[in-house]
Formats: structure tokens, sequence, C-alpha cells
């Protein structure tokens, strides 16, 4: 009995020890990596902020002109789509914004625009989805419409 309390006791205190001591060589490694990071060449930053930024602004152009194809058929169905055209307006009026926030380098600008997209892409799926329902004549929205998971950062 005797060396099973012991054996748990000595458990017991490399636990708390180890504890204590995780954090601070944790915190210590850490600060080693953010100075390596600030090591990095400015020319490779440059460069891969770069081809971030094409192929950022390609996949927009994707996503804007997926768009105009959705409405193109929803026409061709004599389909109202007033409703997805002014969303899909909107969307398209925020390259300018992505473009400077990704010039700029600016995280937080492109979360914001990216935020905004997001919802701009919600917007458009659901006035699609109104204006088939509108011209079908049906109102309620079914389960797996809800559902439809969001693509990409923001697909439209």
């Amino acid at each position: 009995m005797k060396a099973t309390r012991l054996i748990a006791g000595a458990l017991l205190a490399c636990c708390l020890i180890g504890m204590m001591v995780l954090p601070a060589s944790a915190a210590s490694g850490l600060q080693g990596m953010n100075e390596r990071a600030v090591k990095i060449d400015a020319g490779l930053q440059d460069d891969l902020w770069k081809t971030h930024a094409e192929n950022r602004l390609e996949t927009f152009d994707l996503h804007v002109q997926h768009g105009k194809d959705i409405i193109d058929v929803l026409e061709t169905h004599q389909i109202d789509a007033s409703g997805p055209q002014a969303v899909l307006d909107q969307f398209a009026v925020m390259r300018p914004e992505l473009e400077q926030a990704l010039r700029n380098h600016d995280r937080d600008a492109l979360k914001t625009v990216n935020a905004k997209l997001i919802e701009l892409a919600r917007q458009f799926r659901q006035s699609v989805r109104d204006a088939i329902r509108a011209s079908a004549g049906t109102t309620t929205a079914s389960a797996s419409d809800m559902a439809m998971p969001l693509t990409g950062t923001a697909a439209i």
C-alpha cells in the first residue's frame, strides 16, 4: 500500500512540475520562432503576396463570371433575375477593395472584405432560390436548401 501511495505521489509531483515547466519552455520556444520569422527574405515574402493576390483576384473574377452564368440560365428560363443581379452587382463592386487590401498586405482589411463577400455570396444563393421559387409558385425553403454549404472563400 505504501509503495502504491509513494508511486502515485511521485507521479503527481512530476505532473505538477511538468505543468509549471512546459508553458515556460513553450513561451521561450515561441520567442525563438518569432525571431526566425523576422529573418524571412523580404523578396520571398513579396513574391508570395504577389502570387496570392493574383490567384485571389482571378478566383474573384471566376466567382463573378459564375454568378453571371447563373443569371443567364435564369433569364433563359424566363425567371426574373433582378434580385440575384442586384446582389451580384454589389459583389462585383468589392473587387477594388479586395485588390487594395491585397496590395497593402493588410490582413485585417482582407478579413473584413472576405466577411462581406461571404455574406453577399449567401445573399446571392438565397436570391437565386427565391427567384426560382417565385417562378414555380412556391415560397417555402426545404431543409436541404438551407443546409447548402459555402465553398471557397466567397463562392457565388
